[in-house]
């Protein structure tokens, strides 16, 4: 996304299954879950600020419940 968020998909077709990492961890821990998940459906994945590849420009250190909260939602409208 512009903000710096980055985001993998699958091909496919299908649903979308939107995975949330776990603190400390990135959107690449979904990686084998991804290989099953496109034989039937989409599966996006993206790395929290302060995680894994994402460059977020705002707010960087704020990873309160309620920014988190609000970085899955605006990532579900994007994808």
């Amino acid at each position: 996304m512009d903000n710096g968020t980055p985001i993998f998909f699958t091909e496919g077709h299908g649903p979308i299954f939107l995975c949330f990492h776990g603190a400390g961890m990135c959107a690449l821990s979904f990686a084998l879950l991804a290989k099953e998940v496109k034989k039937f459906a989409r599966l996006a994945a993206f790395d929290f600020r302060g995680h894994g590849f994402s460059k977020h420009e705002d707010g960087e250190n704020d990873l309160s419940i309620e920014t988190l909260i609000e970085d899955g939602i605006e990532t579900l409208r994007f994808v």
